[in-house]
């Protein structure tokens, strides 16, 4: 079957029916019949971008999509198009299919650090595997760091070949080892606490952190499931901890995995310590958080609100 062929379009000034000034893009249909109409969609009203450049930039990411029809809307994809393109579409947070707060501002912040910076103006056609590969050496970051990166371009790549924008993955390469090679390996052995050393800082904790790396060690909550724990979350009678909730940098979402949605069993020894937080907290609500922030830039947010656990790390 014949395929609808769209051409590239444009975007210009209009009239709204509201008298209201508006950027429309605008392109040229050729139907199976051989016939041409005129398509076109609103872009923005004048006061959201100031300029044609401005109008045409929020006007991209609809070209792309027309590729997907097998157009010819867009002749050449920077990464910058790519780059908002994968935005709209794979960096939401909306419903079950949506990435977690974390994950989407760990992949802005690679983004908008250190790809979009080296290679927002180059076409996707034009990313080599060696240059890339050549790039992250000249980082001054530690390896984690780098691979990171290349994970994120990697991904880039992916949505463009599902999209139809390009037919391969420079960043993986057609077969195994001849893409960009980047380690991951730990520059620096990590410290492991001996029992011994474990008992010393205890000792130095205060109650509320001493219950915080109790509750972990033993549990092995992530940071984000510990920030999210409310006193209606801890069965003491039952002995386990249900987990409903994570907070990331005060941004509530769900856990990370459908396992860590199982109740998770706890000491004894850990609840006698949550018992002992509890009428020593100013937030013992069945929905306060165990952790809550008390403090006063709180305001109406105290208990309902947890704390910051990275300032409490430091």
């Amino acid at each position: 079957m014949q395929r609808t062929r769209i051409e590239r379009g444009g975007v210009d000034l209009d009239i709204s029916s509201s008298g209201k000034r508006i950027w429309v893009f605008r392109w040229r249909v050729t139907l199976p019949d051989g016939r041409r109409v005129m398509r076109k969609r609103v872009i923005g009203r004048l006061e959201q971008h100031h300029t044609k450049n401005a109008a045409e930039k929020a006007a991209r990411v609809f070209r792309m999509n027309l590729i997907d029809q097998g157009t010819a809307a867009v002749t050449t994809i920077t990464m910058r198009d790519l780059v908002a393109h994968y935005r709209e579409h794979e960096l939401v947070g909306r419903g079950e299919e949506g990435k977690a707060y974390s994950t989407r501002d760990r992949c802005e912040s690679v983004l908008n650090t250190w790809i979009l910076p080296r290679w927002e103006r180059t076409s996707i056609t034009d990313i080599r595997t060696v240059a890339v590969e050549q790039w992250l050496r000249s980082l001054p970051r530690a390896k984690g760091t780098k691979a990171k990166i290349r994970n994120t371009m990697s991904a880039l790549f992916n949505h463009a070949i599902r999209w139809g924008f390009v037919q391969s993955n420079p960043i993986t390469g057609p077969v195994r080892g001849s893409g960009v090679r980047q380690s991951a390996k730990r520059e620096r052995i990590p410290v492991v606490l001996e029992a011994a050393e474990f008992q010393r800082l205890l000792g130095k904790l205060g109650l509320r952190e001493r219950v915080m790396v109790w509750v972990t060690m033993t549990t092995g909550l992530r940071r984000g499931e510990l920030a999210g724990l409310k006193w209606c979350d801890v069965s003491f009678e039952k002995l386990r901890i249900n987990l409903v909730r994570s907070i990331v940098d005060q941004k509530v979402g769900n856990v990370k995995t459908e396992a860590s949605k199982k109740p998770i069993p706890i000491d004894p020894y850990v609840a006698e310590d949550l018992l002992a937080w509890y009428p020593a907290t100013k937030h013992a609500k069945s929905e306060d958080y165990v952790f809550a922030t008390n403090a006063a830039r709180a305001g109406k947010k105290r208990g309902k609100q947890p704390l910051w656990l990275a300032k409490v790390m430091q």
